[in-house]
């Protein structure tokens, strides 16, 4: 059984060590990010109703044989990353990983949506070169995030 992994011009190749591992997520977690964007933008479009389906999220289990959690995951991330302009260029570009994207997704919540879309390009300087461990307690912690501090949310601290 061989593992492969996409080269930069788009050929296939096989993965044969720990830096083509890591080499190989990020690729995987950029075109994730693709994805999710583009499921967010036809999901606004309402196209996955014309052949029936109820919700984008039906519609990509039917069609894309994901499960019902699979579906509904994706769903969310792409409402997510097609609402911060600057996580979702982070997230297709590899400034930021999956899991720090999924960090600043479990700590934005709908009280700080709008101040958070204010201060995502200082959040995501802050998390930028930490593992997604870390930007997750950040990320929890960090006032204007989870409603903390209002002085800090208005960048006056």
């Amino acid at each position: 059984m061989y593992a492969l992994a996409m080269s930069v011009d788009g050929c296939l190749e096989e993965i044969v060590s720990l830096h083509d591992v890591i080499e190989s997520l990020g690729h995987l977690e950029r075109y994730s990010a693709q994805i999710a964007l583009a499921v967010a933008r036809l999901n606004t479009t309402g196209a996955w109703a014309d052949d029936g389906a109820l919700t984008m999220a039906s519609w990509l289990r039917h069609h894309a044989r994901l499960s019902h959690r699979d579906a509904s995951r994706l769903v969310r991330h792409a409402r997510f990353l097609g609402s911060f302009d600057h996580v979702a260029a982070g997230a297709v570009t590899g400034v930021l990983s999956a899991g720090q994207v999924t960090a600043l997704q479990a700590a934005v919540s709908k009280p700080t949506a709008e101040l958070f879309e204010e201060r995502q390009q200082d959040v995501i300087e802050t998390i930028t070169n930490l593992n997604a461990a870390d930007s997750a307690t950040v990320c929890l912690k960090r006032p204007g995030i989870r409603g903390g501090s209002i002085s800090w949310k208005r960048g006056l601290s």
